[in-house]
């Protein structure tokens, strides 16, 4: 539903450049780390407590991994975010994904061309004896590493 999807996938790209390029101010970086922090300690209902108590044991999280995660997130410095984004945000090794109706293959047939896409259809599943007819409906667009894949999905 981007109406602007190859300037949004361009904005990403040049986020990366953004944060290499240019000098940070701390106090961003602070206000982020502060959002971060007052998210993991606000209060929770009852209910929404008991969730996060189950998928923390579930996933294997202590009080003690939760603490230790904290005060990593309190040390993050301009120096880590550079280094990380050199690591692990590089645009040439990015993978993109667009969801979107399968009834748009037509209408995105230049976007594909633009971005050096093709089309593969995946084959059908199955599940309990019998052909998963949504399954089938999923159209998959793939590019070399350095391009976005889109994923397409009929609903």
């Amino acid at each position: 539903r981007d109406p602007r999807l190859v300037g949004t996938l361009q904005d990403f790209d040049l986020a990366v450049a953004w944060m290499l390029d240019n000098r940070h101010e701390y106090r961003a970086l602070e206000e982020a780390i502060l959002g971060v922090i007052g998210s993991m300690d606000k209060p929770s209902s009852p209910a929404g407590e008991a969730k996060q108590h189950f998928h923390n044991r579930l996933f294997g999280r202590s009080h003690a991994s939760r603490e230790l995660f904290r005060q990593r997130v309190l040390e993050v410095g301009l120096d880590d975010l550079r280094r990380v984004v050199e690591t692990y945000l590089k645009p040439e090794l990015a993978s993109t994904a667009v969801v979107t109706s399968s009834g748009q293959l037509e209408a995105t047939a230049s976007l594909r061309e633009e971005l050096g896409m093709t089309v593969q259809e995946p084959e059908c599943v199955k599940t309990s004896g019998r052909q998963d007819r949504d399954a089938c409906r999923h159209v998959y667009l793939r590019a070399g590493s350095s391009r976005p894949s889109f994923l397409s999905a009929h609903r």
